[in-house]
């Protein structure tokens, strides 16, 4: 490891820890609610070898955030605050991450890939799901390492990189099983826009990849089939997704359902998906939580108007990105954004499902910045003529 990278990793753990180490002491707790109270059960459960149920019966959610909380409980008890402190240094390493896949991938100058995992350190959104019990931090950082691998690969296609992908996308589908179909989705990109990913060599090691995330999930699928007596890969629940998914919805209020799912009109169903095209890049930080910080902090009110200008400032600089988008590795970057953007265009786009692509949008900034840098450089440096 070179001296600038320990620089970079000792930098990155301090702030976190001061970051984190504030959220904590003067942030409102937002207590364990909903989603919360199912992982938080059926990991105590796990911790207190019951198995993995929920309530006294089989738990039939996904199952790797209830089995990393049950470790910590089992380590430190049953106590919230190590695990918001655990989530914390997560969230150190999907920074640490960000940094490599800048400095490594994207050639970016040791300052700007710094810059661009300081950013993600103190996103306010990653803040906030550090310190609560929600498979955002470890989703996102099994996201990041993905995108690493995925880089990896683009530039070595070895067996070994193959298999280290598909464990890693079987892993992120059993935190979160909207990453079911990526597997098939960066498969085809890979066919579709690179060409040497066409020869047979390849196209075997892409059959590998995909043979190794269906050998992940399939041992779930036969436990949800032994206990359950059904046929799910990760999860029930899908019904109420799509009927969930199939609502209008005021996304400038707290989550109100406008129409109830029988009343929803084809017209209306087709406006809301167009809506959710860019309703996926709404900054947030205008719902409960945040009214609850603001009640508490009045001053706050600045902060998230602050915070939501950046993000808009962000967004556009990542999207001038495009402009690069035959770089294999920008566009790379873009095949796994326009995936969970189209996805949840067609679901429902709430903050919390674009978060886990917000370390690529904050690298796909930071390399547009460079790229303007260079290019005023450039211009300043050329002769008058």
């Amino acid at each position: 490891m070179l001296k600038k990278d320990i620089i970079a990793l000792v930098s990155i753990f301090i702030l976190v820890s001061l970051a984190g180490g504030i959220w904590l002491k003067f942030v409102p707790d937002f207590g364990v609610t909903q989603d919360a109270l199912s992982y938080d059960n059926t990991a105590v459960n796990l911790s207190q070898g019951n198995g993995f149920t929920e309530y006294g019966s089989s738990a039939d959610g996904a199952p790797v955030y209830p089995f990393f909380l049950s470790g910590i409980y089992v380590v430190f008890g049953h106590n919230y605050t190590y695990v918001k402190i655990i989530q914390i240094l997560i969230l150190g390493l999907i920074s640490l991450f960000v940094y490599f896949i800048a400095k490594n991938f994207l050639n970016l100058s040791f300052v700007l890939a710094l810059s661009a995992s300081i950013i993600v350190v103190l996103w306010p959104y990653f803040l906030l799901y550090s310190n609560l019990l929600l498979t955002e931090i470890v989703f996102s950082f099994m996201l990041i390492l993905l995108v690493y691998l995925v880089l990896r690969f683009q530039k070595n296609p070895q067996y070994l990189n193959a298999a280290a992908i598909g464990g890693t996308l079987g892993i992120a589908t059993l935190t979160r099983p909207s990453a079911l179909f990526l597997p098939i989705w960066l498969c085809g990109g890979f066919v579709i826009l690179f060409k040497k990913f066409r020869k047979k060599t390849q196209l075997l090691k892409l059959s590998f990849l995909i043979l190794i995330f269906l050998a992940t999930l399939i041992p779930w699928t036969i436990r949800n089939y032994v206990e359950l007596n059904k046929l799910l890969p990760i999860r029930s629940g899908f019904h109420n997704v799509t009927q969930k998914a199939f609502v209008e919805i005021d996304y400038f209020s707290i989550e109100t359902e406008k129409l109830k799912p029988g009343e929803a009109t084809l017209g209306k169903i087709i406006v809301s998906r167009l809506q959710n095209i860019y309703l996926f890049w709404k900054p947030g930080a205008g719902g409960t939580q945040a009214k609850r910080l603001t009640q508490k902090y009045p001053s706050a009110l600045y902060l998230i108007l602050i915070y939501k200008i950046v993000f808009l400032l962000m967004l556009a600089l990542s999207f001038l990105s495009l402009k690069f988008i035959k770089k294999k590795k920008i566009l790379l970057l873009w095949l796994f954004i326009a995936y969970f953007w189209a996805l949840h265009s067609v679901l429902f786009p709430y903050p919390r499902y674009t978060l886990p692509i917000i370390p690529l949008v904050i690298l796909l900034c930071f390399f547009m910045l460079q790229t303007i840098k260079r290019k005023v450089k450039q211009d300043y440096s050329a002769p008058n003529t």
